[in-house]
């Protein structure tokens, strides 16, 4: 059947449809048929979907329009039973645990790299831990000084000491005192 569609270029897909078969294996030659078959239709498709996209370079919008059977190709359009994709994709994941098995697992604790990968980590987490603890108590410290330094400001002894300095000596004038005292209220320039 081949040799006579290599042989008949010429004719068109309608009459390749129906060319009678004459081997003497009648299994493959249904089988070869059948393939010819789904490969005419797919062509056909093909020119029809080529002639569909010249028209519609023609159009004003210029959009191609694309045929959904030509982008969606199913195995069977190629004369092969969905059987032997699923047989290829088995046999395609024993083909890969196969490998994943031969393949030797890494073992960390046993790979010097590694190990010493995990120890120059662990040096600079427990660096990085030490610098954020001295630094922790440094502030703390600090807080402590400032804390205690506030105290001892503001407690009532010191407040009053603070007061009593503040406030004019009775050795001084009595208008000098009456300026100071009243100093804050009307300011420092007030005539009486």
């Amino acid at each position: 059947m081949l040799t006579k569609l290599q042989s008949k270029p010429e004719k068109k897909f309608s009459q390749l449809e129906t060319i009678p078969s004459h081997t003497e294996e009648a299994e493959e030659d249904d089988y070869l048929k059948h393939f010819c078959r789904k490969k005419l239709k797919l062509l056909k498709k093909k020119k029809l979907a080529s002639e569909a996209d010249d028209e519609s370079e023609d159009d004003i919008s210029g959009e191609s329009v694309t045929s959904s059977s030509t982008q969606h190709r199913l195995l069977s359009d190629y004369g092969l039973p969905d059987s032997v994709l699923e047989r290829a994709k088995i046999t395609n994941i024993l083909s890969a645990m196969k490998r994943a098995a031969k393949e030797e697992i890494h073992d960390p604790r046993k790979c010097r790299e590694c190990r010493d990968m995990k120890s120059q980590l662990d040096e600079e987490d427990a660096r990085r831990q030490f610098v954020t603890a001295h630094a922790k108590r440094l502030k703390n410290k600090l807080m402590d000084a400032k804390v205690e330094e506030h105290m001892l400001k503001m407690n009532s002894v010191s407040m009053i000491a603070e007061l009593a300095r503040t406030l004019p000596r009775s050795s001084e004038k009595p208008e000098k005192i009456f300026d100071q005292l009243f100093e804050p209220l009307l300011g420092k320039n007030v005539m009486r």
